[in-house]
């Protein structure tokens, strides 16, 4: 619920980019919860926001990446897992990013942090600070993660060209994160 609502809540124009879900967790039928979080979407964007719901049979991450990727529409595709709410900002800077930086090789990989509504924890601090899990800190200003290999899908965006020409992420792959270092490689 905190990311749809932090969706209604972006900079960027609603009609500047498109929200495609993957729900694989209700045997290929809409979840009702998900039904109610897009209809409140909906009416939070006055329907100015295009919205597209992709109901599966028990995929992976990998096997829903897929399925988004072969509909999207948009010269660049910003990946988003629902552990991380994007600030207001998120959808503007990416595309801001990509248009500073039109090569297809071009990446932006964006912070993870922790809602500041809630106590940080020693686990919190490190997760964002140290770099040890995503390759960057996000509180040390460091902003490039060129020439590691590196990669993760919850914050990043990429040319939808890109992302097709190295094929889709092997399904096979039956453990978050597999399918991100899958796709970085």
């Amino acid at each position: 619920a905190p990311v749809f609502e932090a969706i209604g809540c972006q900079t960027l124009p609603f009609e500047a980019f498109e929200v495609i879900l993957v729900d694989g967790e209700n045997q290929g039928k809409p979840h009702p919860f998900i039904l109610e979080l897009l209809d409140s979407l909906n009416r939070k964007t006055g329907g100015q926001l295009k919205t597209r719901l992709i109901n599966l049979d028990s995929v992976g991450r990998a096997g829903g990446r897929n399925h988004a990727l072969a509909r999207a529409a948009g010269p660049v595709t910003l990946l988003w897992a629902d552990d991380f709410s994007p600030a207001p900002d998120t959808f503007r800077l990416h595309l801001e990013f990509h248009q500073k930086h039109p090569e297809l090789s071009a990446v932006a990989v964006g912070p993870g942090v922790s809602p500041r509504d809630i106590p940080m924890t020693p686990f919190m601090h490190w997760l964002e600070d140290s770099g040890s899990l995503f390759g960057v800190s996000f509180t040390t200003g460091e902003s490039e993660v060129e020439k590691r290999q590196f990669f993760y899908g919850g914050n990043t965006s990429l040319k939808t060209e890109l992302l097709r020409s190295v094929g889709p992420s092997d399904e096979r792959l039956p453990y978050h994160a597999f399918d991100d270092d899958e796709l970085g490689m």
